[in-house]
């Protein structure tokens, strides 16, 4: 039985197989050719801004592109990241998000503009964020439970701060304290020249 012939088609395909595939990666090699655009859902200047910037400082160096920062803060990252949604599927439109717009908000919120699980495929984390909370040294209070007790007897006097109503910071509070004060205050904090105060 002759093998010539078999031995000739599998070298064929081979050949196909490797065009298609040097095709491919100079076709791969060429990306990203032009600056890549990475929207913020947050505030310019807000922790997730900085990390980001930080991050994407290093990207660019490595792929030799610009990569732009565009902020889109609102609606606890909502607009940004329907931005995002909208944005042509090439590559050039990132969306550097957190749990809040990808994750929280789909049970705040009764429409976002935007679906986070058909919308947008998780890439990778690259930051993790603490939420701290402080108290005023001139409070007899050392401790978180002190604090929560000392706001609950004292709820005229007792004010927390926080960035925006569907922040991390307010969900924090919210679940720490179980049952907010009547009286206690709210102080939001605008963390843009664009952030409504409420």
């Amino acid at each position: 039985m002759n093998k010539t012939p078999a031995r000739r088609v599998m070298l064929g395909a081979l050949v196909a197989l490797a065009a298609l595939l040097d095709g491919t990666l100079v076709r791969a090699e060429t990306y990203p050719s032009r600056p890549i655009t990475v929207i913020v859902p947050f505030a310019g200047g807000s922790a997730s801004d900085v990390v980001t910037r930080i991050m994407l400082n290093k990207m660019s160096q490595s792929m030799g592109q610009p990569i732009v920062v565009d902020n889109h803060p609102g609606a606890g990252g909502n607009i940004g990241t329907a931005m995002g949604a909208k944005a042509a599927p090439d590559g050039y439109t990132w969306v550097a998000s957190g749990s809040g717009p990808i994750a929280a908000n789909k049970t705040l919120y009764r429409d976002l503009g935007y679906d986070p699980e058909k919308d947008f495929e998780a890439v990778t984390p690259f930051a993790f964020f603490t939420i701290v909370v402080v108290a005023s040294t001139q409070l007899p209070v050392k401790t978180l439970g002190e604090l929560i007790a000392y706001a609950k007897a004292h709820p005229a006097s007792s004010i927390t701060a926080r960035s925006a109503s569907a922040a991390r910071s307010t969900w924090a509070g919210s679940i720490s304290s179980r049952s907010p004060a009547p009286s206690s205050r709210t102080c939001p904090i605008a963390t843009s020249p664009n952030m409504g105060r409420t």
